[in-house]
């Protein structure tokens, strides 16, 4: 069935199609992962421009033919990240991690991230934990904020959206109230010292209540922690751990290595 219509979309990637033209990936808002062939858009006067960056955020017409590529007939920018984000190793692998477990979390098109996706890549963008309130204070802390927890908190959300939201305080196995100091993807999270099982993360479980924070929109505790702590090598330890066992949760349920997840700075 041929069709037109029209979405929002973040781009994910792109690469060159033959000699002008270029596939662009898009995580759209109604139709999941489209797979797009922008024509002609790596000539000098592409109207397309560098509207189809990743990191951007667009309105697109698209038109479906027979086969199994969409064509790209418009873009328009709604809002750009790039410039922000691909200047910064830290920003760029955690805005890479962002739209990888988007991708893969996207099946059909009943369950996008498309709005999920673009506010996390805005936050990491712009220097999450701190906010547009919070940016005078900045100065009192090292770095660019803490892209990897922003990071972590989309893909525990998108995680709980699939019905697979960690346990973080009670073991998981026996429902021993915590805190605790193991997590186990394969048993569904915390875990006490009856119920771990062997390779099981020890973490601490300062990073399991860091964890609980993000999952529930806990973002000026969060902030308050970060900033109070003045960006110590002991905050940065629990931040490592809440991030090792978000990554062990993640790969566990989608059965992959996500290598963009793992290549992040904390």
């Amino acid at each position: 069935m041929r069709q037109n219509y029209r979405d929002r979309a973040l781009v994910v990637r792109h690469y060159d199609f033959s000699e002008a033209d270029r596939i662009v990936v898009l995580l759209t808002r109604e139709h999941g992962v489209v797979r797009a062939v922008a024509k002609g858009v790596r000539k000098n006067k592409s109207r397309f421009g560098g509207r189809l960056a990743p990191f951007v955020v667009v309105d697109v017409q698209l038109y479906v033919g027979r086969g199994s590529l969409a064509t790209l007939t418009s873009a328009e920018t709604v809002r750009s990240y790039n410039q922000l984000i691909v200047d910064s190793y830290a920003k760029y692998t955690a805005a890479c991690a962002v739209l990888d477990v988007a991708e893969k979390l996207t099946v059909g098109e009943e369950a996008t991230l498309c709005d999920d996706a673009a506010a996390a890549i805005r936050d990491i963008a712009h220097s999450w934990p701190v906010d547009s309130a919070a940016q005078g204070e900045q100065s009192s802390v090292r770095g660019e904020g803490l892209p990897t927890l922003r990071v972590d908190k989309f893909v525990l959300r998108a995680l709980a959206a699939e019905g697979w939201e960690p346990q973080l305080f009670s073991c998981a196995g026996c429902g021993q109230p915590g805190p605790h100091h193991a997590f186990s993807a394969s048993i569904g999270g915390a875990v006490c010292g009856a119920c771990r099982p062997p390779g099981a993360l020890t973490v601490p479980e300062e990073s399991l209540r860091l964890a609980w924070w993000l999952a529930h929109d806990r973002d000026a505790v969060v902030r308050d922690a970060w900033m109070s702590s003045g960006d110590s090598p002991e905050f940065r330890r629990i931040a490592d751990g809440c991030h090792d066992l978000v990554v062990e949760h993640v790969q566990w349920h989608l059965g992959m290595k996500l290598r963009t997840v793992e290549l992040m700075e904390g």
